[in-house]
């Protein structure tokens, strides 16, 4: 579709009204707050879960924690 056959449409697109953008981070505790904010590529961050909460096991908790830990350090 060239700009000159869907000038209409594209305007149309542009000027429509917009869903009013919300912020909800003062309902997420700050804590989990950070650690999704260092998880965002993650499915963590979708879900507003740790992500220590998808893993089963202490060992891998432990995992995560100490990953989580090294990367506030850096």
């Amino acid at each position: 579709m060239s700009l000159a056959l869907g000038g209409c449409f594209i305007q149309d697109v542009v000027l429509a009204e917009k869903p009013l953008i919300s912020e909800e981070t003062d309902l997420i505790e700050p804590t989990l707050l950070d650690e999704l904010i260092c998880h965002i590529a993650s499915l963590a961050s979708v879900y507003h879960k740790p992500p220590s909460s998808f893993i089963e096991g202490d060992r891998a908790a432990a995992a995560m924690r100490k990953s989580l830990h090294t990367k506030t350090q850096q």
